[in-house]
């Protein structure tokens, strides 16, 4: 394979992987919310502190 063909064969790859991670990032995005909300919800429910250190 000549130089240019391995640097496009890279930059190929680096566009793949790009791809890949903000594919990643947008799911944990929509899922983030969910998390957050459930929890919310186990604190009610239990009566639990919201996790947060408390202010002095």
């Amino acid at each position: 394979m000549s130089t240019a063909g391995r640097a496009a064969a890279d930059d190929d790859g680096e566009l793949e992987r790009l791809r890949a991670e903000v594919r990643d990032l947008r799911a944990r995005a929509r899922v983030r919310p969910l998390i957050s909300q459930a929890q919310g919800i186990v604190r009610e429910r239990y009566a639990l502190p919201d996790g947060r250190a408390p202010s002095r």
